[in-house]
This record gives structure tokens, C-alpha cells and sequence, in this order.
């Protein structure tokens, strides 16, 4: 009797060692539970599909950049070719446009004329009023080869009889700036942008035209403080 009892608590103990071999031993030296295989290929997927959607969440160019130096795919607004376009009597709308070039970078283009105009302020006047009642404008001798490489415009001009020098006309008829982001600056002794503007609208309306900014006190000032409230600066 006492010997088929001991043979009883043996198989007994047997019984619950193989009870508690569902655990196993880690890497590391602690239990932890096994899992069934066909619950193990569930969490590898749910946890693949859990990087994909984090991925995807992150918005485009606030993603650090790579610890390995790879390159990543971000837009850089630096990228945007500038050109300073200007066409100046007297000079100082020269100076205006060699102030705004030095500020933001890009290329510099200066539209000359065949034609002579007087350097006198009322002779100047003069010959306007009598280019435009005859619907005259200038031919240009000044050529701008590779306009189509340029994304942002800046044009300077002075103010003649309320509106941009006839040269400048001459440029609008000339060149097409659709698709073109276009910033104007004028100088005038008015220290006012008169209509030109809307006129450069209605001779380039598939440009976008900007707020101008007309010169006036001290012109770097100006000129800066205008750009800086573009968002644009070198």
C-alpha cells in the first residue's frame, strides 16, 4: 500500500513539472510566456503595419535629417531663381534696383532703348506726352535671352505721367511673365506707385503681381523693409 501511494505522488510531481514548462527562458535569463506561433506572425504584422502608418503621418520636410547623412527629398525655397529687371533714366532707379539685387541675389537685366530720352525732367515729360499720343513705345535694344529660367521677377521703373516709365511698356509688350512672380518698385519725385500697378496686371495677367513698393526717404530702408515683409532676403 505504501508503495503504490510513493508510485502516485511521483507521476503526481511529473504531472506538474510538465505543467509548468508552458513558460520559457528568455534571452536574457527571466520567464516570460511562449507564444503560439500563429500569435507571434500577428504581432510582427500589426507591428510593420503600426511603422507604416507613423511613416505616413509625418508631414512633408519636418523629418530630421538622417543620422547617416542621406539625402532626403525636401523643397528649399532657395531654389527659386531671382532676377532684378530695371530700366533707369536718371540713375536712381539704378540705384533702387542695385540695392534690391544685393539684398536678395538672383541676376540683374537693365532695359536700354534705341530711342534717346531727354535728361531734363520737362523735356522728358515732352517727349512722353507727345511718344503717347502718338501710341508710340520704344524699341528696345537690350535682349533678354533666357527669361523662361527665372521664377520670381523684380521690376524697377520710374513714374511717368502716373504710371511706368514707356521703356518699361515697351518690356511688358515684348516678354511674357505668365506664371511669374512679379515685384514691383518704382521712384518718383510723387514717391508713389500711381496706376502702375493695375496697369501691370492688365498687360500680364497670367503673372502674379505682388504689392509694389515705391521708393522714397532713404531707399535701403525702404527697399529692406519691404523685402522683409515678403519673406524674401539672400
Amino acid at each position: 500500500m505504501k508503495k503504490t501511494l510513493s508510485i502516485l505522488i511521483i507521476i503526481f510531481a511529473i504531472l506538474s513539472f510538465a505543467a509548468c514548462s508552458s513558460f520559457e527562458i528568455t534571452s536574457n535569463g527571466s520567464a516570460s510566456p511562449s507564444v503560439p506561433a500563429s500569435e507571434a506572425t500577428t504581432n510582427v504584422a500589426l507591428s510593420k503595419q503600426s511603422t507604416i502608418e507613423t511613416a505616413e503621418s509625418i508631414e512633408p520636410g519636418t523629418a530630421e535629417q538622417p543620422a547617416n547623412g542621406a539625402e532626403q527629398s525636401v523643397s528649399n525655397p532657395d531654389d527659386t531663381k531671382m532676377l532684378v529687371i530695371y530700366y533707369s533714366l536718371t540713375g536712381t532707379t539704378k540705384a533702387a534696383a542695385v540695392i534690391v539685387q544685393e539684398s536678395v541675389g538672383g541676376d540683374f537685366f537693365e532695359i536700354t532703348t534705341v530711342d534717346e530720352y531727354a535728361m531734363a525732367h520737362d523735356d522728358t515729360l515732352a517727349q512722353v506726352d507727345k511718344y503717347r499720343s502718338e501710341n508710340y513705345l520704344p524699341q528696345l535694344s537690350s535682349k533678354l535671352e533666357n527669361l523662361d529660367d527665372y521664377d520670381s521677377i523684380f521690376l524697377g521703373y520710374p513714374i511717368w505721367r502716373g504710371t511706368f516709365a514707356d521703356p518699361m511698356a515697351a518690356f511688358l509688350r515684348d516678354y511674357d511673365l505668365s506664371g511669374k512672380t512679379v515685384n514691383p518698385f518704382s521712384t518718383s519725385g510723387s514717391g508713389t506707385l500711381g496706376t502702375s500697378v493695375e496697369d501691370l496686371k492688365a498687360l500680364e495677367p497670367n503673372a502674379i503681381v505682388l504689392d509694389g513698393l515705391a521708393v522714397r526717404g532713404n531707399a535701403q530702408s525702404s527697399i529692406t523693409e519691404w523685402l522683409n515683409k515678403l519673406g524674401i532676403t539672400k
